[in-house]
């Protein structure tokens, strides 16, 4: 489903997921704090309700440009921490443990 040069993605969340990237968002200060997490479907039955899910889809999408920027730093950090990991790994063998 596309909307001009736009691309429609539709996640299904668990409702413990759902609250947390909600909390998450408020956080990065995407979704305004106070919000309900669910709604009352208007004109629906008393155990009916809607997910209130405003500033989700934005926060999604800049965590993923975020994530993307940092791949080379992460990358570097993990190569770091495998040459100090086999320097621990040789001086444990030089000293017989």
């Amino acid at each position: 489903m596309s909307k001009g040069n736009s691309v429609c993605v539709k996640i299904y969340l668990k409702p413990e997921l759902f609250a947390e990237v909600a909390v998450q968002a408020e956080k990065a200060l995407v979704r305004r704090k106070g919000l309900l997490l669910y709604t009352q479907k208007e004109h629906g039955f008393a155990n009916e309700k809607l997910a209130n899910t405003d500033g989700i889809a934005k926060f999604l999408k800049h965590t993923y440009r975020y994530w993307v920027e940092h791949e080379a730093q992460r990358l570097q950090e993990l190569a770091e921490i495998a040459v100090t990991e086999s320097e621990i790994a040789a001086r444990k063998k030089k000293l017989g443990v």
